[in-house]
């Protein structure tokens, strides 16, 4: 039974994702891993039990419908991707020594001294 209830919030959790992702498309990025991998897992295993005849092809050809929602994902998260054009990349690629030259964002540059920490409030006993 408990791996009914499993199943059962795992399908919830995927139905909730797909409305989500019809909602607002612009998370599609975000939920296409999860699908995606969800997805390619349980193809391999049920053709594995289809082959084996472990699963009725009824029952299998349920799992197209979520087939099909990934790729609809898929397609919404590559649809907004910005597509890079062969002189942009070749752009990048002549700019590239020259960025490597200077120093990483992150690191920190001080000259002053660390300021010592004051108590600001003296406890009283």
């Amino acid at each position: 039974m408990h791996v009914a209830h499993e199943s059962g919030a795992w399908n919830a959790a995927l139905a909730f994702a797909f409305v989500v992702v019809a909602g607002l498309p612009r998370l599609a990025a975000g939920a296409l891993p999860l699908l995606g991998f969800f997805t390619s897992v349980l193809t391999f295993v049920t053709v594995r039990d289809l082959l084996a005849s472990q699963v009725g092809t009824g029952r299998a050809a349920g799992h197209l419908l979520l087939l099909a929602g990934t790729l609809l994902v898929a397609a919404l998260a590559w649809h907004g991707r910005p597509r890079a054009s062969v002189r942009s990349a070749a752009v990048a690629r002549a700019r590239w020594p020259e960025q490597r030259s200077r120093a990483p964002r992150w690191v920190l540059r001080t000259t002053e001294a660390p300021v010592p920490l004051r108590r600001e409030h003296q406890v009283q006993t």
